[in-house]
């Protein structure tokens, strides 16, 4: 296989493009959209194990091409096929992110193909292949084991589905997790978010694993207008906003949420009013002024004894 599907972050294709060309520079560009881009490989022959080396691709398989077929029915059987025909495990479909700013719902589009499949495909080759659905995923996120072979469907547009193979492994983002398009659904319930930290943090907390708890109390530093805040509150961390700016009203309205008007280097024990068990930031200013004001935080008795990250 001699070509590489990549999406990433809308407006990050020309990062992805001249990291391709330090960490592989055999590789070559092939079509590029927002969202969405394809190198050739040659003269390297990939294998479905290979680990791309990047940071800016969301996800990456070992392209197939697109499908030919023009109606949801052929489409769909075209998918089958290519799964029968590599011994795919599972198949994985999710929709090209074409906005900078998106909560990655999926559209009516795409919840109409995968109900077409678990409603109308499904039954009929279920008993030829138990496990090609048995990890059928639809913008969800599952453990699936080291090694699955998978084959992913881009939905780049209606009409135009791109399909690639690859193996599970290290190399893909979230792993143990699979998440489709490596974009976990954030904000789905959320009409308006108030800033795009909400996302920032969603993707930071699945991408590390971080292990919040309901109940648990933490400072969001340089919280304004409260992106990050909203997204602790919906986890159901009670959180202390630091920023002398206004908070989004959604945010002055709940219980789990107090505002500090503040800035941080003014904290103090008394201020803070308790035990807290994380510590985030979203400050602007120059890194090391940011860390110094983090680890001023550290010292405080109310940190110190409690803190989890």
């Amino acid at each position: 296989m001699n070509y590489l599907l990549t999406t990433c972050q809308p407006g990050a294709e020309k990062a992805l493009k001249d990291e391709v060309s330090k960490n592989h520079p055999q590789f070559r560009l092939a079509y590029s959209r927002p969202g969405f881009v394809t190198f050739k490989t040659d003269p390297v022959v990939l294998t479905p194990d290979f680990i791309f080396k990047s940071v800016f691709a969301l996800s990456y398989s070992l392209s197939l091409g697109k499908t030919k077929a023009s109606s949801l029915l052929e489409k769909c059987k075209s998918v089958l096929e290519m799964a029968a025909t590599h011994g795919a495990e599972a198949i994985v479909f999710f929709e090209r992110d074409g906005k900078a700013f998106s909560t990655q719902a999926p559209s009516d589009f795409l919840s109409e193909v995968i109900n077409y499949f678990e409603t109308q495909l499904e039954p009929l080759v279920v008993k030829k292949k138990p496990l090609l659905f048995g990890a059928l995923i639809a913008n969800e996120v599952r453990t699936l084991p080291h090694g699955t072979l998978v084959l992913e469907v881009v939905l780049v547009e209606a009409d135009e589905w791109w399909l690639g193979l690859y193996e599970f492994n290290e190399g893909h983002r979230y792993y143990p997790k699979m998440v489709p398009g490596g974009r976990p659904a954030l904000g789905q319930g959320t009409k308006v978010l108030p800033s795009r930290a909400y996302l920032k943090l969603g993707e930071t907390v699945a991408l590390a694993g971080l292990p919040i708890r309901v109940g648990e109390r933490a400072l969001d530093l340089g919280s304004a207008p409260g992106g990050s805040s909203l997204y602790l509150v919906e986890n159901g961390l009670s959180v202390l906003g630091v920023d002398p700016g206004e908070m989004d009203e959604v945010l002055v309205k709940s219980t789990l949420f107090k505002h500090l008007r503040l800035k941080a280097e003014q904290l103090t024990d008394a201020v803070i009013g308790g035990r807290v068990q994380w510590i985030f930031s979203d400050m602007n200013g120059p890194g090391e002024q940011v860390l110094a004001v983090i680890k001023k935080c550290l010292k405080l008795t109310s940190v110190a004894e409690s803190i989890r990250g």
